[in-house]
């Protein structure tokens, strides 16, 4: 099991000759060389004060730009630190694993989204049930038909509209559906068709811009995956599919943002 920590520690200037981020780097050793003995490892040991002020940062740039922010707790895996992005201005939490999304939503984080497409109904149908006996709101993820089916089955068994986004495949090539096949048209139609199901968007992830040498890389991901995203909406509209998110936003701040 790991134990997450969080320290508080007054900082002090070392000497005047150390910049900042030297005299960062050794209080925070001199923190870790006192706790190592007291704290059973495996341990995360974090500073509260960086942690409050990186979800300040975030949840302010998301205020900036009109969008809602879901942050991913992969990088975590807390629940204390995804109460505290709620409390910050996040909207709600997002999760790969359904045995993540199970221990976030019974810990009544009040929105949660499982942003990897599931097809398997056995674990689809304790998703629904954790949400309904919760009170949370869910948001599952397809890319196939398939995926469509097996959720639209376990919803109509329990009752519920279930809230759906379409994977869009924007250069990872890992899951997701490409954006200019007639396939991915298909699998929109098939979401808005299903009566179980309610169609709140598109989802994508440019997962390649990790492996980027440089910001200007970055940029030039992000601009890509706006326009396939763009494009790809303004498909679905020509086809005659609502894709309910106003783009016209993504032309003025752009992934780049």
């Amino acid at each position: 099991m790991l134990t997450l920590f969080f320290f508080k520690e007054k900082r002090k200037c070392l000497s005047r000759w150390l910049p900042p981020p030297i005299q960062r780097k050794f209080l925070t050793l001199q923190v870790l060389h006192r706790l190592q003995a007291a704290i059973e490892t495996p341990a995360v040991v974090l500073e509260l004060a960086t942690v409050k002020h990186n979800l300040a940062r975030i949840a302010q740039l998301s205020k900036v730009h009109g969008v809602q922010l879901r942050p991913h707790v992969k990088t975590h895996k807390s629940i204390r630190i995804a109460r505290m992005q709620i409390a910050a201005g996040a909207v709600g939490i997002t999760a790969s694993k359904t045995s993540e999304a199970l221990e976030f939503i019974r810990a009544d984080i009040s929105s949660v989204t499982i942003a990897y497409p599931v097809v398997d109904r056995s674990k689809i149908g304790p998703l629904l049930k954790a949400g309904i006996e919760h009170g949370v709101h869910l948001r599952l993820v397809v890319d196939s038909l398939a995926g469509v089916e097996a959720i639209a089955g376990e919803a109509s068994l329990a009752d519920v509209v279930v809230d759906v986004q379409l994977k869009v495949d924007v250069g990872l090539r890992r899951c997701g559906v490409d954006p200019t096949s007639p396939e991915a048209i298909r699998v929109a139609r098939a979401i808005a068709g299903q009566p179980q199901l309610r169609f709140c968007g598109l989802l994508s992830h440019a997962g390649q811009a990790y492996r980027a040498s440089s910001a200007e890389d970055v940029q030039e991901i992000g601009n890509t995956e706006r326009e396939l995203m763009l494009s790809f909406a303004q498909a679905l509209t020509a086809a005659g599919i609502s894709v309910p998110y106003d783009f016209s936003r993504m032309h003025a701040h752009g992934c780049s943002a």
